[in-house]
């Protein structure tokens, strides 16, 4: 995963501009051919538009997730296809670059449940091509694959029970029925605060350490 303001600063100008602890240069970093997903959940804000708009030229294997069919980077990308005068136009209709969401029209980069659809989504697309490289030894061999067999059952049970865990975040299920208790809810917080908690001292640890250390 590469943010889109550091191609931009890499490859949207004469002279290139990388970002500090980012180890890449136009020299080094290849992307001819490649195949990127342009994430963003608004799908017309500058930085991933732009960067939608300038691969055009290194890469045709370009596709979007996003919040609804109907995008700025989505009429980029459909375009793309229109271009190519080796599709017909009712193969165009069907020939889709966008994944959605369909959580509606998002007009900024929202932290919200647009970041919830867009993680089960990611994560379905994870599963689909794990499991079609698994399915071929060439395909294994080509990608260096390190997911196993073993692997697959592991990361869709996760996948289920995130959406168990979600269900208890908000107190509703997936058909939108309120629970009957609040002691579900109650639970989770305090799990959640539990771990956040656990998390603090491991990132303080160092800081904690020096401290004593002087004191």
């Amino acid at each position: 995963a590469v943010s889109s303001n550091k191609l931009l600063g890499l490859y949207g100008q004469d002279i290139a501009v990388p970002s500090f602890g980012f180890p890449y240069a136009p020299q080094t970093y290849d992307l001819n051919d490649t195949i990127v997903i342009i994430v963003s959940h608004s799908g017309g804000t500058f930085a991933p538009l732009s960067c939608s708009n300038l691969l055009q030229s290194t890469t045709q294997n370009i596709f979007v997730v996003t919040s609804e069919y109907d995008t700025q980077i989505g009429k980029q990308l459909r375009a793309m296809d229109a271009l190519d005068s080796n599709v017909d136009t009712l193969e165009q209709l069907f020939r889709s670059r966008i994944f959605s969401t369909e959580v509606g029209v998002r007009p900024a980069e929202p932290c919200s449940l647009t970041v919830v659809a867009t993680h089960q989504l990611l994560t379905n697309l994870f599963e689909y091509i794990s499991a079609l490289i698994l399915s071929n030894v060439r395909y294994r061999h080509v990608t260096s694959a390190t997911m196993t067999e073993g692997d697959l059952p592991i990361l869709e049970r996760c996948n289920l029970e995130n959406i168990n865990a979600l269900e208890e975040l908000v107190g509703a299920d997936r058909n939108g029925n309120l629970l009957n208790t609040n002691d579900v809810k109650d639970l989770a917080e305090k799990e959640l605060r539990a771990t956040g908690d656990l998390w603090a001292d491991h990132v303080l640890e160092n800081v904690k350490a020096y401290i004593m250390s002087f004191v």
